[in-house]
């Protein structure tokens, strides 16, 4: 069976999005592989094969979209 290494690199620029992001950093799913590199506010996410990869990136792209929302939707109120 081949191995496949693959990676994908999120650039987050709001803080809070970046900090509500911790919990899934510090308890990924089993077949992926997640840092945060605070300095950079990325999130470099790391499988050894395509699916798990895709699935952890559509993951954490939907959590990015959900919790910008949030926010949006809190500071629009009057």
């Amino acid at each position: 069976m081949r191995e496949w290494i693959g990676e994908v690199e999120i650039e987050v620029c709001d803080e809070a999005v970046f900090t509500a992001l911790l919990p899934e950093v510090t308890h990924p799913p089993t077949s992926s592989r997640v840092q945060l590199e605070a300095n950079d506010k990325r999130i470099v996410i790391k499988a050894k094969d395509v699916s798990a990869l895709r699935a952890a990136a559509n993951s954490f792209m939907y959590w990015i979209y959900s919790a910008s929302e949030a926010l949006k939707a809190v500071e629009d109120r009057p």
